[in-house]
């Protein structure tokens, strides 16, 4: 796990009144799984309100267009690949067949994918503004 990186994201990303609790939850092995369990339903009530809402095939085509897919991604979830550096394109193919919560995080923007419960799965979007 990469605290440079999940700071940064908390503190970009994540809601004033939840970050000091997500921090914590984050950085502790015994309260990790729960910190990302937290994305797993309703995440955008600890996300800040400029997410987009977005679907894994824009997403890819996002890739694409700004000719990212080779850029390295960190993630962050509740298997093997949590703490993992992956290409852009390998990370939303990774979100994609996974059914637990998933933060993608990169210098300029952050993806957060929601559990799957049933039917496609909640994917926001969110870019640092400058």
């Amino acid at each position: 796990m990469n605290t440079n990186i999940e700071t940064y994201f908390i503190k970009n990303y994540i809601k004033k009144e939840y970050q000091d609790r997500l921090l914590f939850e984050l950085g502790s092995q015994k309260h990790r799984e729960k910190a990302i369990s937290r994305f797993a339903h309703d995440s955008q009530s600890v996300l800040i309100n400029d997410f987009i809402r977005t679907t894994f095939s824009e997403l890819k085509q996002k890739a694409i267009n700004k000719k990212c897919t080779l850029e390295k991604i960190y993630v962050v979830s509740c298997d093997q690949n949590d703490g993992a550096n992956m290409t852009f394109l390998e990370a939303i193919d990774f979100c994609e067949k996974t059914y637990m919560p998933t933060i993608l995080i990169h210098d300029n923007f952050v993806v957060v994918k929601e559990e799957c419960e049933g039917g496609p799965s909640n994917i926001y979007f969110l870019q640092v503004i400058k």
